[in-house]
């Protein structure tokens, strides 16, 4: 969120720029009706912009805590009690099949789908990551179309 924050400043600091920037526009404006109309419709949208840029991280604390209520969920319908005892290691030392050949390549194969999982969960955080970082330049940009 430290990123956040920078950027949100930077991007605050642009905003309050441009409300300067378009209440000199209304001013000017005077009796030039399409003028004043279009200078409001840029405030408004720079309004809307600075909501957003405020609300952003309340917004990514409520997705994260439903994908965590969702996975606590999930995991306490099996009755196991806690995630690391349903992926942990323990289940890998479990399999057995009776020949050794054949259990090294079950265990093979669930460690590459174990990877491949945690692959994709480090991207999506990271996707994550970069999108609150980025959503104050993205409000940003939208006021000024």
């Amino acid at each position: 969120m430290n990123w956040y924050k920078v950027f949100a400043v930077i991007s605050g600091s642009l905003i309050l720029i441009a409300v300067f920037i378009l209440s000199y526009k209304i001013i000017s404006a005077g009796l030039n009706i399409a003028r004043k109309n279009e200078a409001k419709e840029s405030l408004m949208r720079l309004l809307f912009g600075g909501i957003a840029i405020t609300l952003a991280p309340l917004f990514i604390r409520f997705l994260l805590f439903m994908n965590n209520s969702l996975v606590h969920l999930l995991v306490t319908s099996t009755n196991s009690g806690t995630l690391d005892g349903l992926l942990g290691n323990s289940m890998l030392t479990s399999i057995r099949t009776g020949n050794a050949i054949t259990t090294a390549l079950v265990i093979a194969m669930f460690i590459y789908l174990f990877v491949k999982l945690n692959i994709k969960f480090i991207v999506r955080q990271f996707t994550i990551i970069i999108f609150t970082i980025f959503t104050p330049v993205a409000c940003r940009t939208l006021d000024y179309q």
